[in-house]
């Protein structure tokens, strides 16, 4: 189960109680699920994980951060219960493939940076989580060395091109900008 929208919860005060993070359910969590009737969240089947990845794109570039969250009892859920010293972030490249969907996605939607979170199962197939129109990037930044922050700067000059300057090719053979 995660959270819709923000993720925080409120005392009737309005002040922050806590954040709402992905979470393993069993049947028996949702028994009364008309308990929680007003209050939006995604529940979804448990997808098994070798790693997870944070692609971040930025105009015609993509930069891959590797999270190793299986590491990690504390974050094999959800990576954001931060085990810093147990849990790896490394640079990462994505398979071909997988990082030209990503750049269709940001180009269909008129998107020039954020980032895509992605699963990696056991068996090498990659699954989409989600897109994150802000793309947050320094804290991956700071704990993997990857300079997400460099390629942005590039991208705002005016030095690295911009994405909706690509063409990109259908599967019947047809171009789209």
């Amino acid at each position: 189960m995660k959270a819709t929208g923000k993720g925080w919860v409120y005392d009737s005060n309005g002040n922050n109680v806590t954040y709402v993070l992905t979470n393993r359910l069993l049947s028996k969590d949702i028994e009364n699920l008309f308990e929680i009737e007003a209050s939006p969240v995604t529940f979804q089947e448990e997808i098994s994980k070798d790693f997870e990845v944070r692609a971040n794109i930025i105009g015609q570039k993509c930069i891959a951060i590797k999270i190793e969250s299986q590491k990690s009892e504390v974050s094999s859920v959800d990576w954001r219960r931060y085990d810093i010293k147990k849990t790896p972030y490394l640079q990462f490249l994505l398979p071909k493939a997988i990082e030209e969907k990503c750049f269709q996605i940001y180009s269909i939607f008129g998107l020039e940076f954020g980032a895509i979170d992605l699963i990696c199962q056991p068996d090498g197939k990659f699954i989409f989580l989600e897109v994150n129109g802000n793309g947050q990037f320094l804290w991956a930044e700071n704990l993997s060395g990857v300079k997400v922050s460099d390629a942005l700067a590039r991208l705002l000059t005016g030095i690295a091109p911009p994405l909706r300057q690509r063409t990109f090719s259908c599967k019947g053979g047809e171009n789209y900008v």
